[in-house]
Parts: structure tokens; C-alpha cells; sequence
């Protein structure tokens, strides 16, 4: 691919970075009711909190949960923590949102444009556009609607351009530059013994009595919690799209009202050959030089230019496919690369030797199509396809709504309702308000929230799902809270009193194994088998490394800089704690320093950068907090934390 040879600017890496990276923003302020602002009912069912004009709904915020939870491979143990931070997130990025408009920034449609571009090649292939209908279902099965990513983007851009101005003017020093090199580049390697709650519940015991007492404690707040029953109507894309034709004359009639959707613009398919020269010394800018001019010579005099690029071209995209890059336009590449490319005129011809910003390129044009408008009978399976969907759509959106109506009229007729307009009927099950997994829907957090908003007998409104389908759900059965039995709850209750036995018990068995640690020479292999736990010796690493069975270096941080046989702890971690000892201490390689600086100096411009943007947004919401401008609906959003686990 050529996206290697694509222009870039800073904005464009802050929104990618903005998009595509989990999200980690710690909470500033409480999410109850006296954190913020000054409502304390529900405005709606799904709205969390408003920002001026703009709305948090609980849709929004499930999707961003639901997309970070699937990209980051996050457990669903630690959903809440991330539907907090969603929370908090989406409220700072609309304040920065708000504030962008102030100060007069706007994004157009064309930036609009060239970043979905940007961040969904996979949707321009040889740089034409899938269509609308891929698009928005690449986007549906990831929990997302094309408005919502768009929307999303466009306050991406704004937050970019606030970023930019935040930046400016951050300066970094050769001292500031040597410490963080140090910091960043020195290891250590560390061997540790560790402790778990779940080995300690093994050899512990809970006897009948001690549950018997803690229920009757307890009793008066031990409650089964409410739970409902809901029978859901599903419109499915595919079922629908069954047995609808479309006619000639309506695909006519739709080449005729989007015919610049089939103009393609001049463009050219060449395949090249690379030899780099950014982060080269002069000598070996030379000798690239050199050798792209022997090759040239080489391709000139009956070479196969395929086999070449293979051997010797240094993109990474396009190298192992014999330098092919595809069609490419004008407005793609970079200039030198772009009139070289669009100066070939028949199919063999090659470029001279160009020099871009990359390094050193030779082209072979494999053929050039002139700017047209493709025919009708060209464009007419696209027609047919896009067409047929847009149909369906339209179907679908009539049917939800007649399906609805439907319902809500005749709620003990909802067999007869699914089959009059093919939808599929599903039940729920009884299920509480901290479930949102649905047949035929998966997890739909937003159609928990409305199903626990309605009465018995009534329709929801209608929810999206992945896989293009519409869906509305009738309340069929309500059984309210009530208190729990001991039968009901004593498995809970043991498991919770020997798990608070065994968190005391760790305390103790951390602290003697800490003290036995600490004596010259002890061997912490015969210390994790003395006290029942587990032995490690992970491999050397940095600050920013991973640790072996503990996670990021920063659960051991106090080891860095400390010699050899430090002993430190005891650190928790989740349930379990763990007690280290220094091996080996290894500084940072100075005399490389001098290769990274550049990178260095850049990693402290972005951290200084997100410092200052995060004290700027702490200070502007708090100023429109309390200007009023920031409004929380605490109901809202413990309906959408208790779907994720959170109460």
C-alpha cells in the first residue's frame, strides 16, 4: 500500500491517536449527584448529562464502552472502571468540543473526509470509496452508527486543533532530555514471591453458623433484586432484503440524480521501487543513491522490475508484491512522487530516479485510465446493490415503526405482529437491571435501560444493533425486589466471608514473608513454597516493559534505581500482593543517546503537551460547571454503571 507516501500533519496524529487509543482519563470529579451541576432528576431515559446543547446518552456511551472493552482486549471483570472513565471522557472531549467553537475553530466536510480516509483505508480500496452501505455496516458491527462516528471525528479535529494551540510554544531542555533518556532506558530485573487471596480461600473454612450470623446481620439489606421478562421484535436487513426487486427505472433513475458519484478522476496504477534515506548519514544517502541508479539500469537493460522491488524495495507496503501500489490519484501522494507518477504516459515506461522526502524511487507505470463517467450498464451492479439497500432500509425503518404501533395496540398478539412483517421474535428471559446480553442482539446496555424504565405491557422505543437490525421490546413480566432467603444468598455470603478472611490472612503472610525477605541471603524459591506461593524470576525490563505475571513495570516501580538485593514490597495487586528483590540493575546506554534524542525530545513534547491540555480541560469544566453549562442526570448514569456491574 502507499499510505507510506501519504501527507501528514500534526492534527491528523493527535486524531488517530484520539480514535485509535484506549481511552484513559482519570476521573475529576464524582459522578453523583452533588458532583456536578445542578440536576437531580432524569431529563429522559438515556440522556447521562448535557454540555450546552450537547447530549451524553446512554447509546453513545455503551458504544464507546463496548468498543474499547473489544479493541483493548479489556476484561469484562473491569467494565465499570471503564464506563466511569467513558462517562468522564465524553463529558471533557464536548467541553473542549464547545470550547473549539468559541474560539472559532471549525472542521469541514472535507477534513471530515480525508480523515475517515485516514483511519478506514480498508474502505478505499486502490483508493475508491466502498460506498455508503459498506461503510455504514462496517461501522454497525462495531456498535457504531455513521452519524455517531462522524460526530465523533468532527469533535476529534476541533480537539486537535485546541491541542495544537495548547502546544505551542513547549520548550525542552538538554537536561530535561538526559533525565528522561536515564528514566525511560534503564532496567532492571527483579525476582519476587507472590500471594493470592483465591490460594488462601483453599486453606481456609467457613463454618454454617458464621453464615447463619452474617445473614441475620445483614438481613434487612440482603434483596433479590427486581427482574424482567421481555419479548423482543427484530427486524432483520437480510430477511427483510428477501424477495425486494428493484426495477430498471429505478435504477436509472438513481444513476441519473448521483452521476458525480460515477465520474472517476484521472488516475494512474504504478509500482515502484524505494531505497530510504530518512535517519541516513550522507555517505549512505550516497550509496542508496547509487545502487537505485544501478537498478534502474538494470530494469532498463530487461530486469524484471517486479522481482527487484521484491528483493530490494524498502516499503514495507508495497516491497513483497513487487512494488505495486495500485491505482493511485492526484492529491494522494507527494508531490515529487505524484508528477512523476502522472508524467508516465504508456504501460513499461519508468521515471527516472526521484527523490522525495522518503529517499530515492524508480516507477514503472502498468497502465493510466483518463477521467470519465462510467455508464450506466457499468455502474449497474453497484446500482442494483446500493439501491436494494437503501430499499430495504427504508422497509425496515416502516416496518419497526408499524411493528411498534402494533404492539402497543395489541401487546397479546406479538406472534401474529412478527410474522405479518417477517421480524423474528425473541425472549429475553428474566433478567436484572445490570444485564444487557439479548438473543439475537448481544449485549444492548440501552435496551436494559429502557426495559426497566417501562410498565408491563408497553413497547420500548427502537434500539440499533450490529448487523443492521432494528429491534423494540415489549415488557411481558415484572417481579419486583424482595428480601432474600438464606438459601438464596448463602453460597454468596460464604464466598464473601472467606474472602474477607483470606484478604486479613494475606495481610499477615505479606508481612512475614517481607521480614523473611529482608534477611541476608534468603533464597525466594523455599520462600514461595514456605508460604504457598509463587515463584518468579521475569526477564530484565524498562519503565514502559512488562512485567511476567504482574503487568505493567509500573506495579513495580519502586525497584527502578535501587542496587542489587533491595528488597521491596509488599505491593498489592488486584487480590494478591507480592514481595520483590533486586537481581541486577541496569543503566541506561548513554552513548545511544545521542540517536534517540530526537524521540526523546518528542515524547516530552507530548507528555508536557497532554499535561497542559489536561489542566486545561480540568479548569474549563470546571468553569462551565459552574456556569451551569454542565448538567449530570445521576439516575441516567447509575442505570448505565449498574449494566456494567457498578452500583
Amino acid at each position: 500500500m502507499f499510505q507510506l507516501f501519504r501527507r501528514k500533519d500534526t492534527a491528523v496524529r493527535y486524531v488517530l491517536m484520539g480514535l485509535l487509543g484506549v481511552i484513559a482519563v482519570s476521573m475529576v470529579w464524582s459522578l453523583t449527584p452533588s458532583g456536578m451541576g445542578g440536576a437531580s432528576g432524569s431529563r429522559s431515559e438515556t440522556v447521562i448529562a448535557e454540555v450546552g446543547d450537547q447530549q451524553v446518552t446512554i447509546q453513545e456511551a455503551s458504544a464507546r464502552i463496548e468498543q474499547m472493552m473489544r479493541n483493548s482486549s479489556i476484561p469484562r471483570s473491569m467494565a465499570s472502571m471503564v464506563a466511569n472513565n467513558v462517562v468522564d471522557g465524553l463529558i471533557r472531549e464536548k467541553a473542549v468540543e464547545l470550547q473549539a467553537q468559541k474560539m472559532g475553530f471549525t472542521v469541514t466536510d472535507a477534513e471530515v473526509v480525508s480523515m475517515i480516509q485516514t483511519v478506514l483505508p480498508q474502505l478505499f480500496p486502490n483508493g475508491e470509496f466502498m460506498g455508503k452501505e459498506a461503510y455504514s455496516s462496517f461501522l454497525a458491527q462495531r456498535g457504531m452508527t455513521t452519524a455517531m462516528f462522524e460526530s465523533n471525528l468532527r469533535r476529534q479535529l476541533l480537539a486537535a486543533k485546541v491541542q495544537n494551540v495548547i502546544s505551542e510554544g513547549i520548550i525542552v531542555t538538554p537536561a530535561q532530555v538526559e533525565t528522561e533518556f536515564k528514566r525511560s532506558n534503564e532496567k532492571v530485573k527483579i525476582e519476587y514471591v507472590s500471594l493470592t487471596v483465591a490460594e488462601l480461600k483453599k486453606q481456609l473454612t467457613v463454618d454454617d453458623a458464621a453464615v447463619q450470623a452474617e445473614y441475620d446481620k445483614r438481613k434487612a439489606t440482603l434483596k433479590l433484586p427486581e427482574r424482567r421478562s421481555a419479548t423482543l421484535l427484530i427486524v432483520d436487513q437480510a430477511r427483510t432484503a428477501a424477495g425486494i426487486q428493484v426495477s430498471e427505472a429505478d435504477l436509472r433513475r438513481a444513476y441519473e440524480d448521483n452521476k458525480e458519484r460515477y465520474r472517476t478522476p484521472e488516475r494512474v496504477h504504478v509500482r515502484h521501487i524505494l531505497l530510504k534515506t530518512t535517519d541516513k548519514s550522507p555517505a549512505q544517502v550516497a550509496e542508496a543513491q547509487k545502487k537505485i541508479e544501478d537498478l534502474l539500469k538494470q530494469v532498463q537493460k530487461g530486469a524484471d522490475f517486479g522481482e527487484l522491488a521484491k528483493k530490494n524495495s524498502e516499503d514495507p507496503g508495497s516491497g513483497a508484491n513487487g512494488g505495486d501500489l495500485g491505482f493511485v490519484t492526484k492529491g494522494q501522494m507527494v508531490p515529487n512522487f505524484e508528477a512523476a507518477a502522472f508524467a508516465l504516459k504508456t504501460p513499461k515506461q519508468l521515471s527516472p530516479v526521484v527523490k522525495t522526502e522518503y529517499g530515492f524511487h524508480i516507477l514503472e507505470l502498468l497502465s493510466r485510465e483518463d477521467a470519465r463517467l462510467r455508464p450506466f450498464e457499468e455502474a449497474k451492479g453497484e446500482l442494483v446493490a446500493e439501491t436494494q439497500k437503501q430499499v430495504v432500509f427504508d422497509r425496515m425503518q416502516r416496518n419497526i415503526d408499524a411493528i411498534r404501533a402494533a404492539a402497543a395496540k395489541s401487546p397479546e398478539k406479538l406472534g401474529e405482529i412478527a410474522s405479518q412483517y417477517n421480524a423474528v421474535l425473541a425472549m429475553s428471559g428474566m433478567m436484572t437491571s445490570s444485564e444487557s446480553n439479548f438473543p439475537e442482539l448481544g449485549a444492548r446496555p440501552e435496551l436494559t435501560s429502557l426495559i426497566f424504565s417501562a410498565k408491563k405491557g408497553e413497547v420500548t422505543s427502537m434500539v440499533e444493533a450490529p448487523g443492521n437490525k432494528l429491534a423494540v421490546a415489549v415488557v411481558t413480566a415484572i417481579e419486583p425486589e424482595r428480601q432474600a432467603q438464606l438459601a438464596d444468598v448463602a453460597a454468596r455470603l460464604r464466598d464473601e466471608l472467606l474472602t474477607r478472611k483470606a484478604t486479613e490472612e494475606l495481610k499477615t503472610k505479606a508481612a512475614q514473608l517481607l521480614a523473611k525477605a529482608k534477611v541476608g541471603g534468603a533464597d525466594f524459591k523455599k520462600l514461595a513454597a514456605e508460604f504457598k506461593g509463587e515463584y518468579k524470576m521475569p526477564n530484565e525490563f524498562a519503565r514502559n516493559g512488562a512485567v511476567e505475571g504482574l503487568g505493567g513495570a509500573v506495579v513495580v516501580e519502586e525497584a527502578f534505581g535501587k542496587p542489587a538485593g533491595t528488597v521491596t514490597g509488599p505491593h498489592p495487586l488486584g487480590e494478591a500482593t507480592f514481595v520483590a528483590r533486586v537481581v541486577e540493575a541496569i543503566p541506561a546506554d548513554l552513548s545511544k543517546l545521542a540517536m534517540d534524542r530526537e524521540s526523546v525530545v518528542k515524547t516530552i513534547r507530548e507528555r508536557q503537551g497532554r499535561e497542559r491540555e489536561e489542566l486545561f480541560t480540568d479548569g474549563l469544566v470546571q468553569k462551565l460547571t459552574k456556569d451551569g453549562k454542565v448538567k449530570m442526570y445521576p439516575d441516567n448514569v447509575k442505570r448505565l454503571l449498574s449494566s456494567y456491574g457498578q452500583s
